[in-house]
């Protein structure tokens, strides 16, 4: 079958490309004019099944004028890491971090992603979406974002758990206390019903939890807005 027929596409009132599984259960939405604000580029995928709910699966980079990037912190890291380090990231969409810690650095352990999303779709769905997109800098953030899904997709540099990070929890005992690095913009949170922060204390806590047995003492929680460690058992400023 040909890619011709595994696709749809559609313009939008606003302007949005999307492209689309046959179904409609999976999307890359191509925005034309502004950015999108969360990642600061102009394409993100929305999944309608599984966990995702709805949810926007993002590219986050390092650093941007626009659009949400990770922590400073993480940056300067990918710059120069602890080699003998082990590195984690849940909810990673197609972000940078990652995939520009492997690509620069010799690591002894291969980075884990833990993330439901759907790469290799992810994958093809930005090789067919290349035929709409006509702007160059606009051409160059899609390839970023197709190497980037390469990255995560070869087991020989990252680790990838695809499933929500409760069930890798469960399915890999070796994760408890083993980070040095924990990275979590979010995503987690959004992969339950009520997925914003206005969720119920106890749910957030659940998480909290969960990033807690990921970490090894001492170890570094990389948030949105803040660095949390890891220490006696609990997370601390």
């Amino acid at each position: 079958m040909s890619q011709q027929r595994q696709f749809n596409n559609w313009i939008s009132p606003e302007g949005n490309l999307f492209v689309s599984t046959k179904d409609l259960r999976f999307n890359l939405v191509y925005t034309k004019g502004v950015a999108n604000p969360e990642s600061g580029t102009h394409f993100f995928f929305i999944s309608f099944e599984g966990i995702h709910k709805g949810s926007p699966i993002t590219a986050r980079g390092l650093s941007g004028k626009t659009g949400k990037s990770y922590l400073p912190d993480l940056a300067r890291i990918v710059q120069n890491p602890n080699l003998e380090g082990r590195y984690v990231e849940i909810g990673a969409g197609v972000g940078e971090f990652i995939p520009a810690l492997v690509e620069n650095n010799n690591l002894r352990y291969r980075p884990v992603i833990i993330d439901p999303a759907d790469y290799q779709l992810m994958s093809v769905l930005l090789d067919y979406g290349s035929r709409f997109v006509v702007d160059k800098d606009h051409r160059d953030q899609l390839k970023q974002l197709q190497e980037r899904c390469s990255i995560i997709l070869d087991p020989t540099r990252v680790e990838l758990i695809n499933t929500g990070v409760e069930e890798a929890i469960g399915q890999c005992p070796g994760l408890h206390n083993y980070a040095d690095v924990l990275v979590n913009n979010f995503g987690p949170y959004r992969w339950t019903l009520a997925g914003n922060r206005n969720r119920p204390e106890g749910e957030i806590r659940r998480i909290e939890n969960i990033e807690l047995s990921l970490l090894k003492d001492g170890g570094k929680l990389y948030l949105e807005d803040r660095v949390l460690i890891k220490s006696e058992g609990r997370l601390i400023v």
